[in-house]
């Protein structure tokens, strides 16, 4: 059996002559998963996309986001590739200035390592996880039609609470916003992002953005604790050390499943 295709991305853009910059993971879910991915990092992500998104003013930001994402939504929808049953996450930090905006949809997560006292750095996240049944999505999805239980093994429930167009039949996906996933939008799935603000300090050190291969099995705290004796010098190596530890503790924890795991590093 050959080994699971990686169906994650990223992207990182950069305003040449500022310190500003716009960044993103995403992690592809379904048959035509990582389409979907390398979808959203050329259109999401793209050079001439994320210029509009870094020229936007301070007040027009969050704003310039949302519709940064609704238009590769509806670009995604035309595009022809298969997103009936086939999705992705996406978590994106945009910095202008002292100023950090955190885009989110689905799982993959962003934190930011902030020094609280000499020589401690303290995780603080920058996004919540969509996931069915966080109360604010469950009431969406369920005036929608949709159902909200984990997966039913005889006479029990188990995994996560997964979003459902008919109860263990039509859906059954772990996050409650995604960009595809179509068969699931009559019932309340939606690629509209949470945006949440940050202005950065000098005791703000680094950012991490990783799809949830990363978080099942660690704490925001331990993927900190594990970039921060490389972070300063060496980001990239910050990234393959959190993606070495995920793994571990998948081969540890996973019962011989190992998800797609990316993470991304970015000092500020």
């Amino acid at each position: 059996m050959g080994a699971k295709e990686n169906q994650d991305g990223y992207f990182v853009q950069e305003d040449e002559g500022t310190s500003d910059f716009f960044v993103g993971v995403m992690d592809g879910h379904g048959m035509a998963g990582r389409r979907v991915s390398d979808f959203l990092k050329g259109h999401l992500g793209g050079k001439t996309n994320s210029m509009h998104v870094l020229r936007a003013s301070d007040k027009t930001a969050p704003e310039s986001l949302k519709k940064h994402f609704k238009e590769t939504a509806d670009q995604l929808r035309k595009s022809g590739v298969e997103a009936h049953e086939s999705g992705s996450t996406a978590v994106t930090v945009l910095k202008k200035g002292k100023e950090l905006y955190v885009a989110n949809v689905g799982d993959s997560r962003c934190i930011v390592a902030k020094e609280i006292t000499a020589g401690r750095l303290q995780a603080i996240p920058l996004s919540d996880d969509h996931k069915p049944d966080r109360n604010d999505e469950k009431a969406r999805i369920q005036r929608h039609g949709g159902k909200v239980e984990p997966i039913r093994h005889g006479n029990r429930f188990m995994g996560p609470a997964r979003l459902w167009k008919q109860a263990q039949a039509q859906g059954g996906l772990a996050v409650s916003r995604a960009f595809g996933d179509l068969a699931l939008a009559p019932v309340g799935l939606v690629a509209e992002p949470e945006i949440r603000k940050e202005t950065i300090s000098d005791q703000h050190k680094f950012l991490v953005l990783a799809s949830d291969g990363v978080w099942e099995h660690m704490s925001n705290q331990q993927v900190v604790d594990v970039a921060k004796q490389f972070w300063d010098k060496d980001p990239t190596k910050a990234s393959d050390a959190i993606v070495k530890e995920a793994r571990k503790q998948w081969q540890q924890k996973g019962q011989g499943y190992i998800d797609d795991i990316t993470a991304l590093v970015v000092k500020v």
